[in-house]
């Protein structure tokens, strides 16, 4: 059997722009410039560890695998600010609801992230794509 994870995209709050003022040489703007899109970028939340340990081949449900049923199913995963998983939803179906329920619910279970930071540097919450895997042939 085979599981895939892909982390598709995460988002946080947007980023806000500001005028760098045309003071000192290039090099001195240039510095400014870059601390001050570090200080106002946010920072995304990051799984801890590898998200294909969330949902492994040992979690395959058996009336899936006996059926043959295979897919890719992509969830929305929203993240609390202290980085647990605090709900999941299906934003493209594998086409089979077993797969989608347990694949929400072993993400849920697992899931764990560094939070996302404000520009501020304040954990916030916020969300992320991921997508997952479920092959029913193992190759034997």
């Amino acid at each position: 059997m085979l599981l895939t994870a892909t982390l598709l995209a995460l988002s946080a709050a947007p980023m806000q722009e500001r005028r760098i003022q045309q003071t000192g040489g290039a090099a001195a703007r240039e510095k400014e410039e870059k601390q001050q899109q570090q200080q106002q970028q946010p920072v995304r939340a990051k799984p801890i560890g590898s998200p294909g340990a969330w949902v492994t081949s040992a979690d395959y449900p058996p009336e899936s695998r006996a059926a043959g049923e295979s897919g890719q199913v992509t969830v929305k995963i929203e993240i609390d600010a202290t980085g647990k998983v605090s709900g999941c939803t299906v934003a493209t179906s594998s086409g089979f609801p077993r797969l989608d329920q347990k694949t929400c619910e072993l993400v849920t279970l697992r899931g764990k992230y560094e939070p996302a930071l404000s520009p501020k540097g304040k954990a916030i919450p916020s969300t992320s794509m991921m997508r997952f895997g479920w092959s029913a042939t193992d190759g034997t």
